[in-house]
């Protein structure tokens, strides 16, 4: 009698496809209950842009280059969007950086390299528009209904994919080189629902 060996990391990615999406949507579930306060959003979106101009500057030789992040919060549209200038994405960190316990953070100077918070500005939220630009790849697209796919149990809703669109943000399209992220605050199960909840009418 042979004895049966295999390696259950392996044969977890080979099971029914069902099986494997309605783990995936467990897991993403239970990193968006880690996430409780009401900058969440805006701290992880603005740690990922100060490590991407960090790193550009550490590993590129550019002598003239000046680190800059640009914000800018629509109370209009309740948005929040940030760009920077910073190293970009590779192509295949791109298709896979929203995906849970994935990261390509290194050195303890960076900010946060769970693994867990883009996946938390993917899923949490219903409409993330990103695009990247300057790193041999260029790429604008979006995710919508992350959230709501998330918080669905009757399998009502077809899992997101991520679409190629064109990038509305100013400062992204007037640089050469960086990556520009974007939510929208819609839907139920968001937060904050309302940017205007903080009562900040002013930059500063």
């Amino acid at each position: 009698m042979t004895n049966r060996t295999w390696d259950p990391l392996v044969r977890s990615k080979e099971a029914d496809t069902e099986i494997v999406s309605a783990a995936q949507k467990r897991e993403i579930k239970n990193i968006l209950k880690s996430y409780v306060g009401m900058y969440d959003s805006f701290s992880e979106l603005i740690q990922n842009a100060m490590d991407a101009v960090d790193k550009r500057a550490t590993v590129l030789d550019e002598k003239d280059y000046e680190k800059k992040i640009w914000i800018e919060i629509d109370l209009t549209e309740n948005s929040f969007s940030i760009t920077d200038n910073g190293i970009a994405f590779k192509e295949k960190e791109l298709e896979s950086f929203l995906a849970p316990n994935i990261s390509f953070k290194e050195g303890e100077e960076t900010r946060g390299n769970k693994g867990v918070g883009a996946t938390y500005i993917g899923y949490g939220f219903n409409h993330l528009q990103f695009a990247t630009k300057g790193n041999s790849h260029n790429f604008s697209g979006e995710l919508t209904e992350g959230r709501n796919w998330v918080e669905d149990f009757k399998g009502v809703i077809t899992r997101p994919v991520v679409t190629e669109s064109e990038c509305t943000i100013d400062a992204f399209n007037e640089i050469s080189r960086g990556s520009s992220f974007k939510i929208k605050f819609d839907g139920t199960n968001i937060r904050p629902k309302d940017l205007s909840w903080y009562a900040a009418k002013t930059p500063q």
